[in-house]
């Protein structure tokens, strides 16, 4: 009766009840909880972990062809009738658009007031949003059963973005409440931070492992570049690069030795001859 949901993963924490089940028979027809929902790229191969309420409490991977959510009631319009909203005894209820007979979810409001928006043809509707309870859109991308997370964008104005398969994303940019942009490379897991991009046109550098990366360079809008060397938090400045104002002029290269920051390093060479303002 709700063939569309329950291709999704946000059927976990829904009650259902088991049809079809070929290896465990005496389990056909019994009620359940799901628990989890492994997507399509795990091992577990886009199944759901369903607790069963039986005197064992079984414990099963089923495919989610198999499980059929509990409902409360079905709710029609218009002749001839065709159903418009759907209401589960876990407190969910989906909503339908569509002529009688081909029907497509188009929304569901889970237990939590968290919102999905969904769009497609009836039978292979995908998540296209969701909106979290605490103000959280999460917008997906991809086929039916295998959308990947694409942004997140918090109530406070923050945005991550996202590339990369169905439970394997990785974040490539996070946009700031302050619109400053942070950029990564790496692995789901391991992103790590390379580039850190300021309103006003500055940008920094880093390099290292996810967690210890340091800062190696910074270009300002204006031209001028500072470069540093040493570990993560203790980083020290070894060069400036000063712009000179005028049309065609190169700048002064400053080459440091000495503490962490500048003023305590020491100029000890400045290309070409110039007065070092450091």
């Amino acid at each position: 009766i709700i063939q569309a949901f329950v291709f999704m993963a946000w059927l976990v924490g829904a009650r259902v009840r088991a049809h079809g089940l070929t290896a465990r028979p005496d389990l056909d027809g019994q009620e359940g909880l799901v628990v989890a929902f492994y997507e399509a790229t795990s091992e577990a191969r886009g199944r759901c972990a369903v607790e069963f309420s039986n005197a064992a409490h079984d414990r099963m991977l089923i495919k989610p062809t198999n499980l059929a959510p509990l409902v409360r009631a079905v709710h029609h319009e218009g002749t001839p009738a065709r159903r418009v909203r759907t209401q589960l005894t876990d407190g969910s209820a989906i909503y339908y658009d569509g002529e009688a007979g081909a029907e497509r979810v188009v929304r569901a409001v889970l237990g939590d007031g968290s919102v999905l928006h969904l769009d497609g043809q009836a039978g292979a509707e995908w998540r296209v949003r969701e909106v979290r309870s605490d103000g959280t859109v999460v917008h997906y991308e991809g086929a039916p059963g295998a959308e990947r997370m694409a942004s997140v964008v918090f109530a406070d104005g923050e945005e991550q973005h996202y590339e990369g398969e169905a439970g394997t994303e990785r974040m490539v940019r996070w946009v700031l409440g302050n619109c400053v942009e942070i950029l990564f490379e790496g692995e789901a897991g391991a992103e790590r931070k390379v580039r850190q991009v300021f309103t006003n046109g500055d940008v920094k550098h880093f390099e290292g492992e996810r967690g210890v990366e340091r800062k190696v360079r910074a270009v300002y809008a204006n031209g001028y570049e500072q470069h540093y060397e040493g570990e993560a938090g203790g980083e020290r400045l070894v060069r400036e690069v000063l712009p000179l104002a005028g049309a065609g002029q190169i700048g002064v290269e400053a080459k440091l030795e000495g503490a962490r920051q500048a003023p305590g390093g020491r100029c000890v060479r400045c290309l070409p001859v110039a007065k070092c303002c450091i």
